[in-house]
């Protein structure tokens, strides 16, 4: 979304669709492809913060902490509010259980069709 909704917004590009579960408050016109009639259909890019394994837990906590208190920034929210970008707060525990919960999603998406890394 950031890398394109300003080219919607000058009349560049026309948006269709959005691909993620919800509509944006950057676009707020379009649709859903889910709700354009693929129902059930959702990607949703993320981000994340990633640590080596056997990182102490204490400094996990406070890296998660800092990140929380700088995403919640009002120049930081209306930033990424304006290039269509969503924060999700959580803690390390959320984080982790929903990289393993993307991960196993997208493995079958993998398996399934067949793909193989070259």
């Amino acid at each position: 979304m950031p890398t394109v909704v300003q080219h919607v917004r000058a009349g560049k590009l026309r948006g269709v669709a959005v691909i993620g579960s919800t509509r944006s408050a950057a676009a707020p016109q379009l649709p859903t492809i889910a709700a354009s009639g693929v129902p059930g259909f959702s990607v949703n890019n993320w981000i994340g913060l990633f640590a080596p394994a056997g990182t102490p837990a204490e400094i996990v906590r406070k890296v998660n902490a800092e990140v929380m208190s700088i995403m919640r920034l009002p120049e930081v929210t209306k930033r990424m509010e304006f290039e269509g970008e969503r924060f999700t707060p959580n803690t390390p525990e959320e984080f982790a259980a929903f990289v393993r919960a993307e991960v196993a999603k997208w493995g079958k998406v993998v398996k399934d069709a067949g793909l193989n890394a070259e």
